[in-house]
């Protein structure tokens, strides 16, 4: 592959911007899961899926993935889900990292900003990508995966909902209709989604009154790693870094202003030589285009067996990038949850969750960028100066300056769904994402995400190991499947004897700092790396029994069959079933 680097305008053309097809075969009559729309998000769907090994087809009306470079900024936490699944390595020398943020006074100096940093999730806060080329390395990560079956061309007509599956008609290449049962159904098909639609859910929200024209340029001088955004009043503009030496320019249109019109040759070149302290001779213009935009978010994220996620279940101004990543964490929040149901581990009644757990945080983020967006694209000047003049006073004062230098942008911080918030000293771990640890073990370096994989995990916080070997027997965590290891913020005590339970010394002093509230406990994370629960080991067996209720923990049918018959209670038959018989 060439690399960023070298690409030439005609090599971004051919290698970026060109289409790619799925394969075309024949429409299966059942599978597990339908993914309903092939953007960025239902292709990262496909890819979680496939690396359960589940059942999947993803249906893209289109034939080709898409031509257009519209998202471009990947978060920290959507990376770290990408190299789960063996992707972060391909996509690497495809991104602008780490991007940093700038928003700029037309008095000439920094109003505030944040840089681009490595996160406690092991990337940077901000990358920089163009769309076509991430959906290629997406595409090309499913077809690595057997269970999972690419349609394009293949347009949705009919959804019905029925007790054990949903009904999906569909027509594939212009030729028959064809049904295929699902057992549930991922929507990830847009803004306009009909999907939400067919389900009768509204979208509630506002249009923005800020035309932008969106204008992507193959090359261009301004080569700095950060976005840059304009506050002027006249003419509010953002800039911000692409690939192969290229830049997007975003600018405000004023009143009266016609897309055909600002959208030419000569006026594209005009309005960023005038605007932008980089104006290029000849600019090499990939695309221009003008957008509207809105903020909403549909009432309900789900409706039985059928999920609403990425642009299907909300849509947002691009101001601070949180779109797509927004769609990211949908995913990655949903998948394990209906791979557990299918599986057989939970009940259905976990994928209620879905909703619970991303409805608000949704709903914190898209306020953010409006209000980002309000912040950066005020129209008055009176307005502007006071603006202005507030920010230069507050960064003199030291703590107002840290906190005008910090990323604002919504983290998630789950307090409904699948957790259990308790009063012990880890408790504000709870809820949150864990960071990426650095561990180093008796014979290797790893990080947390390669010790955890795909599964529910048991990590004990300077805990010895035969403690957590202990908990970790419990029928819960057999049925989970979950990995148990100690990960110690210090020297390891020597009388520390692990038995079969790996210890670790936690090496980065960051992180180290993100989990020192921890110590003592035994943390119980989700496949997502969110913070489900925590209890010393003492309190340990009392907090697997309700997760697991809360869970739905479902046990195999022979194993509750034979406990009642015998009047014992289906845990502990199964705990003794799967006990090492004595000598």
């Amino acid at each position: 592959m060439t690399t960023s680097a070298s690409l030439t305008l005609e090599q971004v053309r051919q290698q970026v911007y060109a289409p790619v097809a799925g394969p075309q075969d024949v429409l299966p009559a059942t599978v597990d899961v339908a993914i309903i729309g092939g953007g960025p998000v239902g292709l990262t769907l496909a890819n979680l899926l496939g690396s359960y090994g589940i059942d999947t087809i993803l249906l893209e009306k289109n034939r080709l993935t898409s031509e257009l470079p519209k998202a471009i900024i990947l978060g920290d936490e959507f990376m770290r889900l990408l190299d789960g699944l063996g992707l972060a390595a391909p996509l690497k020398g495809h991104l602008v990292e780490p991007v940093g943020i700038d928003f700029l006074s037309p008095l000439g100096f920094t109003l505030t900003g944040s840089p681009g940093v490595v996160t406690s999730n092991g990337f940077a806060s901000r990358s920089c990508m163009a769309q076509p080329m991430f959906e290629k390395i997406l595409l090309k990560g499913i077809q690595q995966y057997k269970s999972v079956k690419l349609r394009f061309g293949t347009q949705l007509l009919e959804l019905k909902q029925l007790e054990d599956g949903v009904d999906l008609t569909v027509r594939k290449d212009d030729l028959e209709d064809v049904t295929i049962k699902a057992k549930f159904v991922l929507a990830c098909d847009g803004a306009h989604s009909f999907v939400r639609r067919t389900l009768g859910l509204q979208f509630p929200g506002s249009h923005l009154k800020s035309p932008r024209m969106v204008v992507d340029l193959a090359e261009f001088p301004d080569q700095s790693k950060n976005c840059r955004y304009w506050c002027n009043p006249t003419r509010p503009i953002n800039s911000i870094p692409a690939p192969y030496g290229g830049r997007r320019i975003e600018i405000m249109l004023n009143k009266g202003e016609k897309a055909e019109e600002v959208t030419e040759h000569g006026n594209v070149k005009r309005l960023i030589a005038r605007y932008t302290p980089y104006a290029a001779d000849d600019l090499k213009i990939a695309r221009a285009v003008v957008y509207d935009f809105s903020e909403r978010v549909a009432n309900r994220l789900s409706v039985d067996r059928v999920f609403l996620l990425g642009d299907a279940a909300h849509i947002m101004p691009p101001s601070g990038g949180q779109g797509l990543n927004t769609g990211a964490r949908d995913a990655g929040n949903l998948v394990w949850k209906i791979v557990a149901a299918i599986n057989g581990k939970t009940s259905n009644r976990i994928l209620e969750s879905y909703h619970d757990e991303r409805w608000n945080h949704i709903k914190a983020i898209v306020a953010y960028a409006v209000r980002l967006g309000d912040f950066a694209n005020i129209r008055s000047w009176p307005r502007a100066l006071v603006r202005d003049f507030a920010f230069a006073i507050g960064r003199v004062v030291p703590p107002v300056r840290r906190l005008l230098t910090e990323d604002s942008a919504p983290k998630p911080y789950y307090t409904d769904g699948l957790f259990i918030h308790g009063n012990n000293p880890a408790a504000d771990l709870v809820g949150r994402i864990l960071p990426k640890l650095t561990l180093t073990g008796p014979t290797l370096t790893s990080t947390l995400d390669q010790l955890t994989g795909l599964n529910f995990a048991l990590i004990g916080i300077n805990v010895p190991g035969p403690e957590l070997e202990r908990v970790a027997r419990h029928h819960v965590w057999r049925i989970l499947g979950a990995n148990s290891f100690s990960v110690w913020t210090g020297e390891v005590p020597s009388v520390d004897s692990p038995g079969n339970v790996p210890v670790y010394v936690a090496l980065d002093s960051n992180e180290i700092r993100g989990i020192q509230s921890g110590r003592g406990q035994i943390l119980i994370v989700r496949p997502d790396h969110y913070v489900a629960a925590s209890a010393a080991a003492d309190n340990f067996d009392e907090l697997s029994d309700s997760f697991g209720q809360l869970l739905g923990v479902q046990f195999p049918a022979n194993r509750v069959q034979k406990a009642e018959v015998l009047n014992i209670d289906p845990a502990i038959a199964l705990v003794q079933k799967r006990a090492p018989r004595s000598a």
